[in-house]
């Protein structure tokens, strides 16, 4: 909660760190735990454009993994759902990979991706 908060009273704090956690999470090495909390922290900031194909690639790969955890998997979906606000282009992908990992995923996933859909399907018809 205390991140959250910093990160939408007071975004400057968070900014210059941004290319730090991003490239952080790229690594191998990185735990379940970082990537959980960096990502649930990344959906409530505002990205450079250089970051962003970084982070995009990264959720999409963490989405399809088989070995992530499902909190990491439902912010890899948050933070996609945000981007895909502003880049509509990866909705299509993006449901593709629902559709295909839906019956082998857990109640987070789906939770998330419940929203994700109901907002592509409601773009699609507008």
């Amino acid at each position: 909660m205390a991140t959250e908060l910093l990160c939408t009273k007071k975004p400057q704090f968070i900014q210059q760190h941004l290319p730090l956690l991003i490239n952080k999470l790229a690594t191998d090495t990185t735990t379940h735990t970082f990537k959980r909390d960096t990502l649930r922290l990344l959906q409530f900031v505002i990205l450079p454009i250089n970051l962003v194909g970084i982070l995009m690639h990264l959720c999409f790969n963490i989405i399809q993994s088989y070995t992530e955890k499902p909190a990491t998997k439902a912010f890899a979906l948050h933070n996609l759902m945000h981007l895909q606000k502003k880049y509509p282009d990866i909705g299509a992908e993006l449901v593709l990979i629902i559709q295909y990992r839906w019956s082998s995923e857990s109640a987070a996933f789906k939770s998330v991706a419940k929203k994700i859909l109901a907002k592509y399907a409601h773009q699609m018809y507008q």
